[in-house]
């Protein structure tokens, strides 16, 4: 049965989203690169310095607000009470039309149970198109459409037992957000909608996630023909060096039909988590390098039960 009140999030983020669709849209052709610039030179016929240049806050499990020209390193290392997982992905794209770009994505999960053998998983892969139109000065309206192959490893109707139990760790430590990736008995479609206001060497940013799961494969081991998923984030960062920015991010996922997991814990129904990092800006040449690491901690069970303590590395190379 459907938790249909749950979806209201979503329709409270559109609302607000299209606040900001009262003046006409300004497309402009500039990419991550120059949103992250370095303060404007003064020129030699004004006496003060220009005010610089707007320096975009990377958000650490939320989606970009400006479509970039990027590949991107994002590494996850998760300790619990029961297991210790570390998963890698790996994004790539760029943008062919102002302010479009197409992206594919895919993660390798190390898994180290304390009992049971180690194992070495590889996720659904996950092609996306993302629309960031300038709505009004300052704000961007991000709007993604995804879907995932349902390709990865320990799928099907025997699957691999320590593959399995790799894509099922992979979850939590990346907060719940990517599940796509991982559901790998699943088609998978995702629409997402954001709102980011950029000022000086503020972010804010807020967005939802509707994630469409459809059965593929593995109907022996899988209960569920259908799930319907959802995500949330807001993020707050703050640039207080010309290379360093601040920045602290909430998550939340939510089931919104009673999928397998529901049924075994109605703890497992959402998800939330909170954390921050410091992230550089280093230009290098004509790419942009924003290295950056932050922790996240769980706020509910059933990761705050396990003592989940959540570690990522983030190297984007912008160009």
């Amino acid at each position: 049965m459907y938790r249909l009140s749950k979806i209201s999030p979503i329709s409270l983020l559109l609302s607000l989203c299209f606040l900001g669709l009262g003046r006409p849209a300004r497309v402009r052709a500039e990419d991550a690169s120059v949103a992250l610039a370095s303060p404007s030179v003064t020129s030699a016929r004004e006496p003060t310095a220009a005010a610089p240049k707007p320096k975009y806050s990377l958000p650490w499990g939320l989606r970009p607000a400006i479509a970039p020209n990027a590949l991107r390193s994002d590494s996850s290392y998760a300790v619990s009470d029961p297991t210790k997982t570390f998963v890698s992905t790996l994004l790539g794209g760029a943008k062919f039309a102002p302010n479009l770009g197409a992206y594919g994505k895919i993660a390798l999960t190390h898994n180290n149970p304390v009992t049971g053998p180690t194992a070495n998983a590889v996720s659904n892969p996950f092609f996306f198109l993302l629309y960031t139109p300038e709505v009004a000065k300052g704000m961007r309206l991000p709007v993604m459409f995804g879907f995932t192959l349902p390709v990865g490893s320990g799928g099907g109707d025997n699957p691999d037992v320590p593959d399995k139990a790799a894509q099922a760790a992979a979850i939590p430590t990346r907060s719940a957000m990517e599940n796509a990736l991982y559901a790998v008995n699943f088609f998978t479609l995702t629409q997402g909608v954001g709102y980011a206001w950029i000022k000086d060497r503020l972010t804010l940013q807020v967005e939802a996630t509707l994630l469409e799961s459809i059965r593929a494969r593995g109907g022996q081991v899988e209960k569920d023909a259908f799930r319907l998923n959802s995500t949330y984030g807001a993020h707050a960062g703050y640039a207080v060096l010309d290379m360093l920015t601040l920045s602290v991010e909430v998550r939340y996922q939510c089931w919104l039909t009673n999928a397998a997991p529901v049924k075994v814990a109605d703890s497992n129904r959402d998800t939330l988590t909170l954390g921050g990092g410091v992230r550089m800006n280093i230009p290098v040449g004509k790419i942009t390098l924003r290295p950056g690491f932050a922790y996240f901690a769980p706020l509910d069970d059933p990761m705050r039960k396990s003592n989940t303590q959540l570690f990522t590395f983030d190297l984007p190379i912008l160009f």
